[in-house]
């Protein structure tokens, strides 16, 4: 029981990270209550804000070792000059993703990270009644044959 509130941190992380998701819907999606998507937001609110610090930091220290310019120049020189063509069509991925350019693959791939709210297996109309019967089977181990004998007429049916 430890890890599903574990789980559910991380899962209220993500969607807070993501544009556009208000909390009543994350709690609607994980099915808590509005107040402990804000308990947890207040509880993660320090690391984010420290992971972003360190983002920041990074890209400052990046864009001062390779300018953006050098990194165009060496996406396009991967995708036109490289031999192995792996390396060649990643470039181009790449290259696609800045500009813009979303592959059926990516769509694919957002789709599926999208929350998806839970659908009914089948609609019912309003006033319908379901009655369900439940059996129970005993499985045996051992299998009883009985023979047929020779079926008499009784004499009182004669």
């Amino acid at each position: 029981m430890a890890a599903k509130p574990l789980n559910i941190r991380h899962q209220v992380a993500l969607m807070l990270a993501t544009p556009g998701i208000k909390k009543h819907e994350i709690a609607k999606a994980l099915k808590v209550s509005t107040r402990t998507i804000t308990r947890i937001a207040n509880e993660v609110a320090p690391a984010i804000e420290q992971a972003d610090r360190k983002l920041a930091a990074l890209q400052t220290e990046i864009h001062e070792v390779i300018s953006i310019k050098q990194r165009a120049r060496k996406y396009g020189e991967l995708a036109m000059k490289a031999k192995n063509e792996a390396v060649s069509l990643a470039s181009l991925q790449r290259i696609d993703a800045l500009d813009g350019i979303v592959t059926e693959k990516d769509r694919i791939r957002a789709d599926r990270e999208q929350i998806r709210q839970p659908q009914p297996i089948f609609n019912l109309p309003r006033g319908s009644r379901v009655a369900v019967t439940l059996n129970q089977y005993q499985k045996t181990d051992t299998l009883d044959v009985v023979k047929p004998t020779s079926i008499t007429p009784s004499k009182d049916r004669q």
